[in-house]
């Protein structure tokens, strides 16, 4: 049936070379695939590859022309009905994109993530028995696909069964926390079910998220979003590495979005803060000067070389360097946070806490503000008021839970809370085996086995 549909009636004409304000690079690219095609009008692939450019600059009506085109001349590639299905996707097309992923499933079937888009189409086709059997497939392929959990929640949600909902975007989330769909949809599940502390937290954990989908290996769609060769083609490709870890790739593909538009200062903000991480200084300090030659009152271009210098220990340069961002920006709550961390690292205690509180006036739940003062004020032996801020900063786990959990417990043994100090050193004892270092572990393990002590002499 599927192959059938693909030959029926003539293919639609070439589209025309499009007119409008492209950048060099992309009008060259831009007139060579259209040249490709008229030169080889019964070409399926040069059809389809003029689409692919069309499609990654968002003229979307000569991409669809383009990809039937494809198609319809015989074109075996799962890329032209994939392609297609999801720009009808996203005119909310459904029932065609069904029909063409479809197509692309019969021709790439051990690829989940075309797989997922047929069953997100049949979802929104209103055809939910074929879509639970479609997202069970993608997760026989890959039980790590947290939107195909997501989309069996949705599916049991428009069904009257939110236990079976919540279950799936609890498997959703747990696979994915970044998820941000995923916990806005069990916070509202929590709801129906009367659970509002649940439902608090997981808006909590939402509200600093991105509206970004957790990666899923999708090598066709790669080659599309890689046609895009504009600046902000680069950059959005320089975010996608940069979230799944790939952090060499993400540096390359600002620099070549250098190569389209050397004055772009969001490239060389950003390069700043990779190549901090990869700990190529000298070149983060370059990306530097030319991002304040651009624009002298860019905050982040000093935040982001603030933390170039104090990533190499050189904390007076980075705190004066930090000033000039918060003299432009002082709401700058990262940029606060980080003024605290280098006040404690120059030994200037009193300024760091002022720091951390004004962090902590738009971002109470910030862990490094609250852990940052809390210390503070447990060296200053302000036990109590130090316990809230301990506690907040533990709620979820990082490289410093172990030395947080050291403080609260001590700041509880100090107030004579002894069982709380042996629960939250008990609470930390994993992750501290995970992450600590050999002496942090021994220094752990020694305050530990004090609290088991204090806790078997039943000291309150």
């Amino acid at each position: 049936m599927l192959a059938a549909y693909a030959c029926q009636s003539s293919p639609p004409p070439i589209p025309a070379l499009p007119t409008g304000s492209f950048s060099p690079v992309v009008r060259a690219q831009l007139e060579r695939a259209y040249q490709s095609a008229s030169a080889e009008p019964s070409n399926a692939a040069a059809s389809g590859e003029y689409g692919v450019v069309l499609h990654a600059y968002g003229l979307d009506d000569g991409a669809v022309a383009c990809y039937r085109r494809a198609i319809r001349l015989g074109g075996a590639s799962p890329r032209w009905p994939y392609y297609l299905g999801m720009i009808s996707f996203r005119r909310k097309q459904y029932v065609d994109a069904v029909i063409q992923f479809r197509l692309a499933v019969e021709r790439a079937p051990s690829e989940p993530a075309v797989r997922l888009h047929l069953a997100d189409a049949l979802a929104s086709a209103g055809r939910p028995a074929e879509a639970k059997t479609e997202y069970g497939r993608v997760l026989d392929a890959n039980p790590q696909a947290a939107q195909a959990q997501f989309g069996l929640g949705r599916i049991a949600e428009a069904a009257g069964q939110p236990a079976e909902a919540a279950q799936r975007f609890q498997q959703a989330c747990k696979l994915a926390p970044e998820y941000r769909d995923a916990q806005l949809a069990l916070a509202k599940i929590y709801r129906a079910l009367d659970q509002k502390r649940q439902a608090d937290e997981a808006v909590a954990r939402a509200r600093d998220l991105d509206e970004v989908p957790p990666p899923l290996a999708d090598p066709l769609r790669e080659e599309l979003v890689a046609a895009d060769r504009s600046t902000q083609g680069h950059i959005r490709r320089s975010i996608a590495y940069e979230r799944s870890g790939r952090v060499p790739e993400a540096i390359q593909q600002l620099e070549q979005a250098l190569q389209v538009e050397d004055g772009n200062l969001t490239c060389h903000l950003n390069l700043i803060a990779l190549l901090t991480r990869m700990g190529r200084f000298e070149e983060a300090q370059q990306h530097y000067r030319r991002a304040v030659a651009i624009n002298p009152k860019e905050s982040y271009s000093h935040f982001y070389y603030a933390n170039a210098l104090a990533a190499q220990s050189r904390f007076p340069e980075a705190a004066a360097t930090l000033a000039l961002a918060l003299e432009l920006n002082p709401q700058l709550t990262a940029g606060q946070i980080l003024m605290g961390d280098l006040q404690v690292a120059l030994g200037n205690k009193t300024a760091a806490e002022t720091h951390y509180r004004t962090a902590l006036a738009s971002k109470p739940d910030d862990a490094v503000a609250n852990r940052g003062l809390g210390l503070i004020l447990s060296e200053r032996l302000h036990f109590e008021q130090a316990i809230p801020f301990l506690q907040n900063s533990l709620k979820e786990p990082d490289p410093q839970t172990g030395r947080t959990a050291r403080a609260l417990a001590n700041a509880y043994r100090s107030t004579g809370k002894s069982e709380l100090a042996l629960q939250v050193l008990s609470n930390a004892e994993s992750d501290m085996i995970l992450r600590g270092t050999p002496t942090q572990r021994m220094l752990f393990d020694r305050d530990l086995a004090g609290a088991k002590r204090l806790g078997r002499n039943g000291v309150k």
